[in-house]
């Protein structure tokens, strides 16, 4: 699989993150945090820029998922244990 991001190649990944490797239905983002992105005087960084982070890690995985056609196990989509 290339390293290319098949998908959300015009996020801005100051605040999403980068692809840091991708694969057949994985991905990894990384995401250097800035003190802009901080919620408060410690320094805390807001959990949005997080969950961008996350959302754009999912979808890089979904679309090389849909893209080779290796769909994950159940139990990496459902929040439950498998039986």
């Amino acid at each position: 699989m290339s390293s290319m991001p098949l998908t959300h190649r015009s996020i801005d990944r100051r605040l999403s993150g980068s692809p840091l490797e991708l694969g057949e239905g994985r991905a990894s983002v990384v995401l250097e945090t800035t003190p802009e992105m901080a919620a408060d005087e410690l320094g805390l960084v807001h959990g949005g820029f997080v969950l961008s982070a996350a959302d754009h890690a999912a979808m890089q995985t979904v679309f090389t998922a849909a893209f080779t056609g290796i769909v994950p196990d159940r139990h990496v989509l459902d929040s439950e244990s498998p039986a």
